[in-house]
C-alpha cells in the first residue's frame, strides 16, 4: 500500500510499503519471493542523469530472498526481527550513446554496506545485435571481517534464428556475499547454480539457442562453478549444470518454459573427492503476468 507524488517536474516520489528497487534486491517475484519495505523512494531525471534516493525503516530481508548471513530471522545481539533494521540506499544512472553506467551505494543498520557499478551497451552489426553487461559489487559486512566481492560480465548475440550468450563471474577470496536474492543483479544466476555466497568462485555460463518459431525458442544451457568451502579451506567444490529449456511465448501476458538436464556437485578436499549431487532435473512453468 503506497502513493506517488509526481506534482514536482521529472520526479516521482513513491510513500509507503512498496518493492525494494534495488540492485541488490528484487522488488516484483511471480513466485512471492520478493523483498519489499515500507519507507520512502525518490526518483528524479537531470538531463540524462536519473537519480535515485530511498530511505526504508521496516523490510522483510529477514523473511525474504535467499538467506546469505546478512540478514537473520532473529537478531542475534538483541532478540528482534532484523526486518526492523533501516535501509537507506542512493543511485544514479546515465545514458552515454549506447551505453547505459548506473553506480549505487546501500547501507543496512549494523548489518553491511555495499556498493555497485555497472555497465550496459547495445548495438548492431552486419545485422547481428551484440550486448554487453558488465558489473562489480563490493559488500562488508559489520558483524563479519570478511571481504565480499564480485565482478561479472555478460556478452550476449542475437542473429535472428539464433541468439547467444556467454557470461562470467569472480568472487573475492574471502567472500562472494553480495546480493539479498540470487536473481539480483549484483550476482549471478542459471538454474541450480548461482555465485551469490561462494568464496573465490569462479562461474562460466553459457547459453545457444534457436528459434523455431517467432515465438518458440529452444536452448542448450550449460554451467559450471568452482569455489572454496567457506567453512572448511581444505575444500574445494565444484558444480555443473547442463540443461535444454524450450520457451514458447503464447502472448505479451502469457510464457511457457520446460526445463530437463542433469546437475552435478563434488567435494574435494585432502581426503578425496565426494560426489553429494548426480541428479536429474525437470520443471514446467507455466506465467501469466497483469
Amino acid at each position: 500500500v503506497n502513493f506517488a507524488y509526481t506534482g514536482i517536474k521529472n520526479s516521482t516520489v513513491t510513500v509507503g510499503k512498496q518493492g525494494l528497487a534495488t540492485p541488490w534486491t528484487v522488488a516484483l517475484d511471480s513466485d512471492g519471493n520478493e523483498q519489499t519495505g515500507t519507507g520512502i523512494l525518490a526518483m528524479t531525471t537531470v538531463g540524462p542523469v536519473t537519480l535515485a534516493g530511498a530511505y526504508f525503516n521496516q523490510t522483510n530481508l529477514d523473511q525474504s530472498g535467499d538467506n546469505v548471513g546478512l540478514f537473520n530471522a532473529v537478531s542475534p545481539l538483541t532478540g528482534e526481527s532484523e526486518g526492523d533494521e533501516d535501509i537507506a540506499t542512493v543511485g544514479a544512472i546515465t545514458t552515454l550513446g549506447p551505453v547505459t553506467l548506473d553506480a549505487w551505494y546501500l547501507d543496512a543498520q549494523d548489518r553491511f554496506d555495499s556498493y555497485t557499478v555497472g555497465a550496459k551497451a547495445a548495438t548492431e552489426l552486419s545485422g547481428v545485435k551484440l550486448g554487453a553487461d558488465a558489473r562489480y559489487v563490493s559488500l562488508d559486512s559489520e558483524n563479519v571481517d570478511v571481504d565480499n566481492s564480485v565482478a561479472k560480465i555478460a556478452l550476449t548475440a542475437d542473429a535472428g534464428l539464433v541468439d547467444a550468450k556467454l557470461a562470467y563471474a569472480k568472487t573475492d577470496k574471502e567472500g562472494g556475499a553480495t546480493a539479498l536474492d540470487n536473481d539480483a543483479t549484483t550476482t549471478l544466476l542459471g538454474w541450480s547454480l548461482t555465485a551469490n555466497n561462494k568464496a573465490d568462485a569462479d562461474y562460466v555460463q553459457a547459453v545457444l539457442g534457436f528459434d523455431i518459431l517467432s515465438n518458440l525458442n529452444l536452448s542448450a544451457n550449460y554451467g559450471n562453478v568452482e569455489y572454496s568451502d567457506a567453512a572448511v579451506a581444505t575444500k574445494d567444490v565444484e558444480e555443473e549444470e547442463v540443461y535444454a529449456q524450450l520457451l514458447y511465448k503464447m502472448s505479451k501476458n502469457l510464457s511457457t518454459y520446460v526445463r530437463y538436464g542433469t546437475y552435478d556437485k563434488e567435494v574435494s578436499s585432502t581426503t578425496g573427492t565426494k560426489v553429494l549431487n548426480d541428479d536429474t532435473r525437470g520443471r514446467l512453468q507455466v506465467e501469466y503476468t497483469f
